[in-house]
């Protein structure tokens, strides 16, 4: 910020700004084919708003997701799961309750619950390395194993049960899986069957 001719006392709003002309030259970069591992057509508006609506601080970071994001794309899962995340995105959006502040396993009703919650605590033991090592391949494809159980969730449980108690654990869970996926790209943006 100290290197621009502009000078301004809202030096947070040039930031934005700066941040958002790069990533939209990145974004016609990737679009036009000149990004190394992706040639011309393998890049998508639709896979760089996923990325760019997270904010990656870096370029590099940027490119990395957009990478993970396409191997996603690639598995037979991923349909489904951006179609998953779509609805839960909509349903934690209209929500009429907020949802609680953690998972409560006793107030599972259905083995579907309780199969989705031991399905994300079985790969968010590894979620936070796999991050940090910016394996964002790898964290999606560990998060698309997770489509049988979000599958036989929607199948079997109501998330806006009358109990709000039930709902509002419904709604945790799935917030939960939601910013799992979130910590990558936001995979509502892709489109769904």
């Amino acid at each position: 910020l100290a290197l621009q001719p502009r000078r301004t006392a809202d030096a947070a709003a040039l930031g934005a700004d700066l941040y958002d002309f790069v990533i939209d030259r990145l974004r016609a970069w990737y679009l036009d084919g000149l990004a190394p591992g992706l040639p011309a057509g393998a890049g998508t508006a639709e896979m760089c708003e996923a990325v760019r609506l997270r904010r990656p601080a870096a370029p590099l970071d940027f490119h990395l997701r957009l990478l993970g994001v396409q191997a996603f794309l690639g598995l037979p899962e991923s349909q489904s799961l951006a179609a998953a995340n779509k609805r839960i995105a909509n349903i934690l959006r209209t929500a009429p309750v907020a949802a609680a502040a953690t998972v409560d396993p006793a107030r599972f009703e259905s083995p579907a619950e309780g199969a989705l919650a031991a399905a994300v605590d079985a790969v968010a033991a590894q979620h936070g390395a796999g991050l940090a090592r910016r394996d964002y391949p790898g964290v999606l494809r560990a998060l698309a194993t997770l489509r049988a159980p979000v599958d036989a969730f929607f199948d079997g449980v109501l998330v806006m049960a009358d109990d709000p108690d039930l709902r509002r654990n419904r709604l945790a869970l799935l917030a939960r899986l939601r910013q799992m996926f979130l910590d990558v790209a936001d995979l509502s943006c892709l489109p769904a069957p």
